[in-house]
């Protein structure tokens, strides 16, 4: 295994242990639901046809997202992907993620969770 990129015991978060320049490809594949079929914790409906992936730099925050790594899946098919280069410094943390907007909530996004029937990709790998 190269021990320039690391995961966390969680399965979460991966760790950059060598500074260059990165390719960064993901694939989330997950199972769409109907506008409002899934629920936030709060009982609250989820417009799932308005998610969107990215991958975050150095923590989870909305603004740590790294803008050539956002997909926006308007026809709710199941599957974001995207494929980018970033030069990081050694130590960084990238973590994938998806949000979609709660329903009657503008503005306002939370995680869903990947699960069920899809399978997901995240390579990193140095190029330079």
């Amino acid at each position: 295994m190269d021990q320039r990129v690391t995961l966390d015991a969680g399965g979460v978060t991966f760790t950059v242990n060598d500074a260059g320049r990165y390719l960064i490809r993901y694939a989330l594949k997950y199972r769409p639901q109907p506008d409002g079929a899934q629920n936030a914790s709060d009982g609250t409906p989820l417009a799932t046809n308005n998610c969107q992936s990215s991958v975050a730099l150095n923590g989870t925050a909305a603004s740590n997202a790294i803008n050539a790594s956002r997909d926006w899946n308007a026809n709710n098919n199941g599957l974001m992907e995207k494929q980018f280069v970033k030069t990081l410094a050694a130590g960084s943390t990238l973590t994938v993620q998806i949000s979609c907007l709660i329903a009657n909530r503008l503005g306002t996004s939370i995680p869903v969770y990947l699960y069920g029937g899809g399978s997901s990709t995240f390579i990193v790998q140095r190029i330079q």
